[in-house]
Parts: C-alpha cells; sequence; structure tokens
C-alpha cells in the first residue's frame, strides 16, 4: 500500500465519520454535502426498500425530514473496510449502531436502536472524497419506551 493509499483511507473514514456526526448534531446540510451533486442513498429495512434518493436536494429534505422526528440521535461506527480502486474511486463497507430519541404516535419518549451497515462508493473530486452512493441496511431495529 503506498502513502497516497493510505492517506486516501484517512480521508474516507473522516468523511464517513462526518456524516454520522453531522446527524447527531442534526446538521443535515452539512451531511448531504458529503455526498457527490448527483449521489444516490438506498435504504432497506430487512429485505423491503423504504428510501431511493437521488441527488443532494432529495437527500437533504429525506434526511431533514426523518431526523427532525427524533430530539436525540446517537450513531456508533464500528469496523469500516475501505478499498480504494485508483485515485478517484474507491468501495467500503461500513457497520453502525444508531440509537434515536423521539417520541412515538402515543406521546410516549422511546428509544430506537438500529443495527445498520452501510455499503458506500466514494468519489474523489477536485481532491476532495464524497458519498458517490450508499446503500444502507437496516438489519435489526428495536423500540423501546423510556420510562
Amino acid at each position: 500500500m503506498t502513502i497516497n493509499e493510505l492517506i486516501d483511507k484517512m480521508e474516507i473514514a473522516e468523511l464517513v465519520a462526518l456524516f454520522s456526526i453531522y446527524a447527531d448534531q442534526k446538521k443535515i446540510k452539512e451531511q448531504a454535502e458529503l455526498f457527490t451533486k448527483n449521489a444516490t442513498l438506498i435504504s432497506y429495512m430487512g429485505k423491503q426498500k423504504v428510501a431511493d434518493l437521488h441527488g443532494r436536494t432529495e437527500i437533504y429534505k429525506s434526511c431533514n425530514e426523518f431526523m427532525s422526528l427524533f430530539e436525540t440521535a446517537h450513531h456508533m461506527n464500528g469496523q469500516h473496510l475501505i478499498n480504494i480502486a485508483d485515485s478517484i474511486n474507491a468501495t467500503g463497507t461500513v457497520y453502525n449502531v444508531t440509537t434515536l430519541i423521539g417520541k412515538d404516535e402515543k406521546g410516549n419518549k422511546t428509544a430506537t436502536k438500529n443495527n445498520i451497515y452501510y455499503e458506500d462508493t466514494y468519489e474523489k473530486i477536485n481532491s476532495k472524497w464524497f458519498i458517490a452512493k450508499r446503500i444502507s441496511y437496516f438489519v435489526y431495529s428495536e423500540k423501546i419506551i423510556i420510562k
């Protein structure tokens, strides 16, 4: 592995960390800017596709609407495997546990824990890495009422 590949991997790891940090801070505009202009964001709950978003504007609107449902969010990224294809293309798999605190339809305060993994495609544009495509797989979700 070359020094440039190591630098690319570190920059991509930071990109992925920022995605989670911006979600937790509800900086959804900044989060959307981590994607290429015509990026794709697809989400599955189990085997059911629940989102198929295209472009920063659509990604921003959907993520902003979703995150507005919660008063608190906490994303914890785990293992992250990054494969550098060349100087401007890479892929990655990221594991994540997300806890979302909000209210259910009855007004009860709830905590929803999601176990997720992301299959990402990254693209380097003008010396900066972006997410070109992210497929989110929500493999397990648990909601509990907080007393």
